[in-house]
């Protein structure tokens, strides 16, 4: 029988909280700080575990962008690096314990469970002309909804300062 390893990843500013997680469900809980040695830390931990015969498969929430380098690091050691959809994260955890509230381990516990479970958005993440072409969408997805801010509130000063004439009218 192949061992394997799911590894769940809350990733934040400082630091990302990881749990490891069995198929028997017996847990290991670490803080890495977001910075090259917490990242050499965890592959250092995950290394270990190869070394022991482990399959190691690693989700994380694409929440923000402190997943990418961490993300990528790891797919450069050669691990299986899933996104798994934060939506679903939030559900899960308040089906897995009928509480909405915000816990970092809770979280990574959750990331790694939904991994095992084969419910991940993917189980690759984009790479050279790949990864430049997404990251150039989501940039001009921003430009086109704050383009269309900005309008927007153009078009309020506008109304304010030269109101039409019947608009003149109402406000008499």
């Amino acid at each position: 029988m192949e061992k394997k390893l799911f590894v769940g990843i809350d990733t934040s500013k400082e630091g990302h909280q990881v749990s490891l997680m069995n198929p028997t469900n017996i847990k290991v809980d670490l803080y890495i700080n977001n910075n090259r040695e917490g990242v050499e830390r965890l592959t250092e931990v995950l290394k270990q575990y190869r070394e022991r015969g482990y399959q190691v498969e690693v989700g994380c929430e694409p929440s923000g962008h402190y997943w990418e380098n961490l993300g990528y690091r790891l797919v450069e050691e050669g691990y299986a690096v899933q996104l798994v959809n934060p939506f679903h994260v939030s559900r899960y955890k308040e089906i897995f314990d009928n509480s909405p509230q915000k816990d970092d381990r809770k979280d990574s516990r959750v990331i790694a469970t939904l991994v095992k479970e084969g419910r991940s958005l993917h189980n690759n993440l984009p790479v050279g002309g790949y990864a430049e072409l997404r990251h150039l969408t989501h940039l001009r997805e921003q430009l086109l909804k704050e383009g269309t801010r900005l309008r927007n509130r153009l078009h309020g000063w506008v109304d304010r300062g030269c109101p039409l004439p019947w608009r003149r009218q109402m406000l008499v």
